[in-house]
């Protein structure tokens, strides 16, 4: 995410609220000035957080199902 962040306009974070590990990601993505948002599942994604922005990250926590991550992406 250090690297990740400053790269990109918003970071997308796939994992559960109660992940420790998920929260601290998107945490230091805000924390390096980035809008974070951590999604359970692609429904979770708002449109509203693109909207002006051409560079989209995506992350994933630990224990983040491969099959979610996939399904966000499409």
């Amino acid at each position: 995410v250090k690297v990740l962040a400053p790269k990109v306009d918003v970071l997308v974070v796939v994992g559960s609220q109660t992940s420790s590990n998920s929260n601290r990601l998107r945490e230091l993505a805000e924390r390096l000035g980035t809008p974070a948002y951590m999604v359970d599942a692609a429904s979770d994604l708002q449109p509203e957080w693109f909207e002006g922005r051409a560079r989209v990250g995506l992350t994933a926590g630990a224990s983040a199902p491969e099959l979610l991550v996939q399904q966000v992406i499409e």
